[in-house]
C-alpha cells in the first residue's frame, strides 16, 4: 500500500499516478512561522531554525508544482544531518 505514512514512497511516484494537476503552497505556513519566530521563546526558536532550513531551499517559498521539489528537499536535509 502506498502513502505518505510510507517512508520508501516518493513523492514522484505519487505524482506521477495522480490524474490532477496540483499545485502546493507554504505561504500561510511560512507567514505563521515568521511571526512565530519574532516571539523570544522556545517556539520562536523552533520557528527561526524552520525558516532557515527553508531558506536553503528558496524554491519552496513559491507555489510548487512538482512535489518532488519536497523529497529533494528532504533528502538534502537528511543528507546535511547525516541520516
Amino acid at each position: 500500500m502506498r502513502g505518505m505514512n510510507n517512508p520508501t514512497t516518493s513523492l514522484a511516484s505519487i505524482q506521477k499516478d495522480f490524474p490532477f494537476e496540483s499545485r502546493l503552497s507554504l505561504t500561510l505556513l511560512i507567514k505563521f512561522w515568521e511571526d512565530l519566530a519574532k516571539a523570544d521563546t522556545l517556539s520562536g526558536e523552533h520557528a527561526r531554525s524552520l525558516l532557515a532550513r527553508l531558506r536553503e531551499v528558496p524554491a519552496l517559498s513559491g507555489p510548487i508544482d512538482d512535489i518532488t521539489l519536497l523529497d529533494q528537499a528532504f533528502s538534502r536535509h537528511e543528507t546535511r544531518r547525516g541520516t
